[in-house]
């Protein structure tokens, strides 16, 4: 344990200067609770791949590693490793106010990925049968006394004025702004209104169906990236090995495939959001969609073992409980692919893409200054994306600099002498530059001062955020 680890380290204190980074560490980790288990192994990355018999004997039994603050030639030599043993690989670097996190890994399937916004799967552009049926039961809600007509779900409203609407335009449903704003009137029309006043009452579940007029016609439909998991040479051909994550994506797309079935869509999700409505109504709604994602995943199930029989695996290698999530989150199912440490080093699809967000940052700057000028903001948010992102790749440009001038000088640019050392470092910067085909200029210098000026720092608040 240094001084500087004291700054920038939760676990260590004044008092662990001197002893064992490692086995300091570890005694905090192990009183997290009673289940961590950990040990210690003092040497360096480098020396520790060189003195094993085999490495992949070592780290195979791992399914996730950690790489912090690993010099590029030690990172690149257990990437490699653990590219061939397909484990995960996090690499986690603080360098002075910048940072970087870059995941490694062949392929990862994520089912539950919570999605920011995600829609709610109420089926009302085309409601399978038991639904329809229910919807009719309020059909005569003009006739409710107050409280029930002020409790009709919205769901129901909005199902029967859409059939309504249908009815009195042929068919069609709203095609332009003034549609959909005389379909919200014909919601707003049908409010409970005082006798005498001709005042509007107020009613919850009708203000919920106005606000959620556009869900009656939002057309039903599988998600793109969904499709391209479809058409993923993974998921067309299902043998012994494919992860279980595959087989039940061949099963969905055989069930999204059989339209008599699935009228062509995913599994209803089984979940309805909070709305006003007498809780009997509610109940007897929650219970209408999750009855219906129990039989769209039972027929999902039925591929899946169809699909575990054909390439030899036992018919229960896949629980029914994994079925029904699987169909649950069905919507927001993804594979996460990236490139390999020795791939991104390569002139390739990684420096297209730096050279991209590059290129990109200098026309957002050129953007940013126009808007300047004119005093307008036209096209503000995509300028700021697009700067945002041209500083992230300089960074990106400046961290493997910085890694070449390790390897050159023996430390870090910064760490002994700032001002000579920018201009090695600026040399540096063009030569990766150059092999992204790119300008000097695409990195601004004052961003090549201020790195020299980090000196390779791990400061605690840059560490703590991205840990």
């Amino acid at each position: 344990v240094s001084a500087a680890d004291t700054g920038n380290n939760f676990f260590v204190t004044r008092e662990d200067v001197g002893k064992s980074l490692g086995a300091t560490v570890l005694a905090s980790l192990l009183e997290m609770n009673p289940d961590v288990r950990g040990e210690v192994i003092e040497e360096d990355v480098e020396r520790l791949l060189a003195n094993l018999p085999d490495p992949r004997d070592f780290f195979s039994r791992f399914n996730l590693v950690i790489a912090t603050q690993v010099r590029a030639r030690p990172l690149q030599s257990l990437a490699a490793t653990l590219w061939q043993l397909r484990v995960p690989l996090l690499v986690v670097r603080a360098y002075g106010l910048a940072a970087l996190v870059r995941v490694v890994v062949h392929e990862h399937a994520v089912v539950e990925s919570h999605p920011d916004n995600e829609v709610d799967d109420l089926r009302l552009d085309c409601p399978f049968p038991a639904l329809a049926a229910w919807a009719q039961r309020f059909a005569d809600f003009a006739s409710y006394d107050s409280l029930e007509h002020a409790h009709v779900p919205y769901v129901a409203l909005l199902l029967l004025c859409a059939q309504r609407w249908r009815a009195e335009h042929g068919g069609a449903e709203p095609a332009s702004r003034a549609d959909r704003e005389a379909f919200k009137d014909m919601l707003r029309d049908a409010v409970r209104r005082d006798a005498a006043t001709g005042a509007a009452a107020v009613e919850e579940n009708f203000n919920e169906a106005i606000k959620n007029a556009h869900k009656a016609f939002a057309k039903s439909r599988v998600p793109s990236e969904v499709r391209r998991l479809f058409d993923d040479p993974c998921c067309q051909s299902i043998t012994a090995e494919s992860p279980d994550f595959w087989v039940l994506a061949r099963a969905l797309r055989d069930f999204v495939d059989d339209a008599a079935v699935s009228g062509g869509l995913l599994p209803v999700r089984g979940v309805i959001p909070d709305m006003t409505a007498l809780s009997d109504h509610y109940i007897h709604l929650q219970r209408l969609f999750h009855t219906k994602a129990l039989e769209d995943a039972a027929h999902v199930g039925a591929r899946v073992q169809r699909l575990l029989e054909g390439v030899g695996r036992p018919a229960g290698a896949i629980a029914e409980a994994q079925v029904r999530a699987f169909c649950k989150h069905a919507s927001a199912l993804r594979v996460v692919r990236t490139l390999s440490i020795a791939e991104e080093l390569a002139a390739g699809k990684a420096s297209a893409a730096i050279a991209a967000l590059l290129k990109g940052g200098s026309e957002a700057a050129s953007q940013h200054d126009d808007d300047a000028a004119g005093g307008g903001g036209g096209g503000g948010g995509d300028a700021e994306f697009g700067l945002a992102g041209a500083q992230n790749a300089a960074f990106y440009v400046l961290l493997r600099a910085a890694d070449a001038f390790h390897e050159t000088h023996g430390h870090f640019p910064g760490t002994q002498d700032t001002e000579e050392d920018i201009g090695a470092l600026k040399a540096l910067v063009t030569k990766v530059l150059t092999s992204l085909d790119l300008a000097p200029s695409a990195v601004q210098p004052d961003l090549v001062h201020e790195f020299c000026r980090f000196g390779a720092a791990e400061l605690h608040n840059v560490a703590a955020f991205i840990g």
